[in-house]
C-alpha cells in the first residue's frame, strides 16, 4: 500500500449554496469555484486560514446514486490522510458534509497497465499577444497568458491546414504524463469537450477548455506515478481539473 488515499465525499448541495451566498458568489461561480469555495469552508477553522488537505478532486459522476440524488454532490479526491483524519480536520458546523469514506491506494509496479479517465484543462502558456495586452510582473517581465492548446496549435500553421483537436490534446496529455518518467500513454480518446466559463477571485471571467479523456497507460516508475496522482495533471487542479481516475485497462 502507498501513503496516498482515495477519498469519497458526499456534500450537501444546499449547504454549498448557502456558503456561496454568504460570500456573495452565488450568481458568478462556475462549478469548479463553487466546489473549491465549499471545500475551503468545510476545512476552515477560527485558528488558521482554510487549507484543503486534498490533492485533487473530481465529480464522482459515473455511479448511479450520483445521478439519482440531486440534493447531493459526490466527489472523489486523493489525500495523504484517511477519512477519519480528514473528518477531524473538518468544520462540521457548516453542514456541508454528509459522508466521508476512504481507502488506501495500492502500491504500483513497473510495467503495470491501467485504464484511466481524467477531466483536464489543456492549455498552453504563451507570451503571444491576444485580445488584451499582456501584463508586466513584479520583475518587469512580460507575463504569460493561458491559451487553449488546440488554438495555440492553429497559430503556427496556415488557415488551410486542418488541426485535429483530439490529436493536439493527446500530445498535450502525453507530455504531462511522461514528463517525470512516471508512465507511458498507450491509448487515449477524447470523450467530451466544451468551453467553460470560469471565475477566479480578483480576475475577470475567463473561458477555458474542459476536456474528458479516457484511455490506457503503463506505469514505468511507481514512485513517480504515485506522485503524479497526488499532483494531478495540468492547470486549475484546485477547481476540479486534473485528477487521474484509475481502473482496469480497456479490453481493446
Amino acid at each position: 500500500m502507498s501513503d496516498l488515499h482515495l477519498v469519497r465525499l458526499v456534500l450537501d448541495r444546499r449547504a454549498l449554496a448557502r456558503v456561496a451566498a454568504r460570500h456573495r458568489h452565488s450568481q458568478r461561480l462556475d462549478a469548479g469555484y463553487f466546489l473549491h469555495a465549499g471545500l475551503a469552508q468545510l476545512f476552515a477553522t477560527s485558528e488558521a486560514p482554510a487549507e484543503v488537505p486534498l490533492h485533487t478532486f473530481a465529480h464522482d459522476d459515473l455511479r448511479a446514486d450520483s445521478v439519482q440524488d440531486p440534493t447531493a454532490v459526490f466527489l472523489l479526491a486523493y489525500a495523504d490522510h484517511d477519512a477519519q483524519a480528514l473528518r477531524r480536520a473538518m468544520n462540521t458546523a457548516q453542514d456541508v458534509l454528509r459522508e466521508c469514506q476512504s481507502r488506501p491506494m495500492p502500491a504500483f509496479e513497473a510495467g503495470q497497465r491501467l485504464g484511466f479517465r481524467t477531466r483536464v484543462c489543456p492549455i498552453t502558456r504563451t507570451r503571444t499577444p491576444g485580445d488584451r495586452p499582456l501584463g508586466i510582473d513584479a520583475r518587469g517581465k512580460t507575463k504569460c497568458r493561458e491559451i487553449d492548446a488546440f488554438v495555440h496549435a492553429t497559430l503556427s500553421v496556415s488557415k488551410e491546414t486542418r488541426v485535429d483537436r483530439e490529436e493536439v490534446y493527446t500530445a498535450w496529455l502525453r507530455a504531462q504524463l511522461t514528463r517525470e518518467g512516471a508512465c507511458t500513454l498507450d491509448a487515449v480518446r477524447l470523450t467530451a469537450f466544451q468551453r467553460e466559463g470560469m471565475h477566479r477571485r480578483g480576475s475577470p471571467r475567463i473561458e477555458r477548455p474542459n476536456a474528458v479523456m479516457e484511455g490506457a497507460l503503463t506505469v514505468t516508475d511507481p514512485a513517480a506515478f504515485t506522485a503524479l496522482l497526488a499532483r494531478g495533471i495540468g492547470r486549475h487542479r484546485a477547481f476540479g481539473f486534473g485528477m487521474l481516475l484509475l481502473g482496469p485497462p480497456p479490453s481493446h
